[in-house]
């Protein structure tokens, strides 16, 4: 069975974002409420990454601007991959304290 680790409360989570520099103003508001909706749950370091990996998937789906021009769908995937290589990782290490968990979370976005 894998290990697992608590994520912090509401409240610790968003000090630990903060001082990663990912807040309400750093990005949108939308994905930093559902990085958030973690928060006091208890995952294993791939069901974390996988769950980051999916919601930035999803947010970029949900955008207001549908991609329909193979120029608009590289701009989405650029994102997607802008994000999954800095954002997530940096969050993932803002969040986690366990060495293993952190790195089955960083496995899991690639």
């Amino acid at each position: 069975m894998s290990a697992t680790a608590l994520i912090p409360s509401r409240e610790d989570l968003a000090a630990r974002l903060a001082a990663a520099d990912i807040t309400p103003e750093t990005i949108p508001k939308s994905l930093y409420a559902a990085f958030l909706s973690v928060a006091g749950r208890e995952m294993t370091g791939a069901r974390l990454g996988s769950f980051l990996a999916a919601t930035v998937r999803h947010h970029l789906d949900d955008t207001p601007f549908a991609p329909h021009t193979d120029e608009e769908r590289a701009t989405v995937i650029s994102a997607s991959i802008v994000l999954r290589v800095t954002l997530l990782p940096d969050l993932i290490r803002a969040v986690v304290d366990d060495a293993q968990i952190t790195t089955e979370a960083l496995a899991a976005l690639s």
